[in-house]
């Protein structure tokens, strides 16, 4: 399935889920100033606004929160802001400061902090590449979070119940999109196994390690990372040990990011049978607005499919 149907089947969907529901009460307009900092949760919590407000996106275009730096007009966002959605300290470690310094009215949400949430440790050593990094941070938990559509599910109850708390009006709008997002997200799942579980057991290597959480959820078979830090270039011993890596297990991809230089992975990729593809988990070149998680969502899964089938 190519991925322009798919992503057409993931928006017939909520398309089908907003005729089935019923508005029973009017939306008033939001008197709340609402900040998502990434794509994917912008875009979930977009959904749950529709139609009330819009919020602001704070990480625009092809930038990382990895190594992101705080503009003049994000400060008076979040200077601005009644809520402020962020996944939590081990993704915008950018955000720790200014959230205390400048966001001071804001109530402050860090999804990670959901108990709700299956959270997953980053994983270390081997193939994935133990370094200093992960010396220090041995019990880190992978904050991807979003990857996982159970999860996202978690997210949008969060966000629902805190929309609703801090703008009392429109709670019934605020749960009402809630379940349509749901029922969205549930029907892109059911379409993703489907699909995926003809690669389950090909082999391949990402960029960095963004993704067990969709690994584990539709069942794929990542054998590596090229680095454990995305701003970090491997080294001259690491590309020798990432070429066994794909000759020893049989990797049929290597996957890098659109915010991130390719380079390397064309130095690692000489004399191995290993084709290249690209997997974006952050959603960075796409429009922002409800429909980004799942355009992003389809978008992952179809690049794995084309890139994991047999030639």
């Amino acid at each position: 399935m190519h991925y322009s149907n798919l992503r057409t089947i993931l928006r017939n969907s909520r398309r089908l889920c907003a005729v089935l529901l019923v508005l029973a009460t009017s939306t008033v307009r939001a008197e709340i100033d609402v900040v998502a900092t990434i794509v994917p949760i912008h875009s979930l919590v977009a959904g749950v606004m529709d139609g009330v407000a819009s919020p602001t996106l704070l990480l625009r275009a092809n930038v990382s929160p990895h190594s992101y730096q705080l503009r003049p007009s994000d400060a008076r966002a979040l200077e601005d802001a009644d809520i402020v959605f962020w996944v939590g300290q081990t993704l915008e470690t950018f955000l720790e400061g200014p959230l205390t310094k400048i966001a001071k009215k804001a109530d402050v949400v860090a999804l990670m902090d959901n108990a709700d949430l299956s959270l997953l440790p980053a994983r270390k050593g081997g193939t994935w590449e133990e370094d200093e990094h992960h010396h220090e941070h041995a019990t880190a938990l992978d904050p991807h979070i979003w990857l996982d559509p159970n999860n996202a599910k978690v997210i949008v109850e969060q966000v629902s119940a805190a929309l609703a708390k801090a703008d009392s009006p429109n709670a019934h709008t605020y749960r009402r999109n809630a379940r349509q997002v749901i029922a969205r997200i549930d029907a892109m799942s059911a379409q993703g196994k489907q699909s995926l579980a003809t690669v389950g057991n090909t082999p391949f290597l990402v960029f960095h390690d963004a993704y067990q959480y969709f690994e584990h959820h539709f069942g794929l078979k990542a054998a590596g990372a090229v680095t454990t830090h995305p701003t970090r270039a491997p080294s001259a011993r690491r590309v020798t040990e990432l070429r066994a890596t794909i000759l020893h297990h049989g990797a049929r991809c290597v996957f890098h990011e659109p915010q991130f230089s390719d380079a390397v992975l064309k130095i690692i990729l000489e004399n191995t049978p290993a084709r290249r593809g690209q997997l974006d988990p952050l959603g960075v070149q796409l429009d922002p607005g409800p429909d980004a998680y799942f355009d992003m969502m389809a978008y992952n899964m179809e690049v794995i499919l084309d890139c994991l089938r047999t030639p």
